[in-house]
């Protein structure tokens, strides 16, 4: 479920418009986790990419938002408006690369690929 609000304001410093300012800002979050004591695994990750991604789509499509379109129509056009933002994986490899500063599998990733359940 979405709600979404014909206004809002989001801090300046949360909204993206490319993959890499995104990266960014979830790299940031990750790193806040860790400075609170807890090392964010693959699927904190993803999940704070979804959370962004659902913020700036929301954001993206409500002066537009037609509600008489059906409900998969609707959820298509959310989609797309998502893609538009890149691949999850892409999306996956530059936090990792703003996190650690280059675009191999860093600390990020290492529990993961260590068979830690997300």
């Amino acid at each position: 479920m979405f709600v979404c609000r014909t206004a809002g304001a989001a801090a300046r410093r949360l909204l993206f418009d490319t993959p890499e300012e995104l990266a960014a800002i979830v790299a940031k979050d990750a790193a806040d986790m860790e400075n609170a004591g807890r090392a964010p695994t693959r699927g904190d990750v993803r999940c704070i990419v979804f959370g962004h991604l659902t913020r700036m789509g929301v954001r993206k499509l409500r002066n537009c938002w037609n509600c008489a379109l059906s409900t998969e129509r609707r959820l298509a056009v959310f989609a797309d408006t998502l893609s538009g933002f890149g691949a999850l994986g892409h999306l996956l490899t530059l936090v990792e690369s703003a996190r650690t500063g280059s675009t191999s599998a860093g600390p990020l990733f290492a529990a993961f690929a260590a068979g830690e359940e997300e």
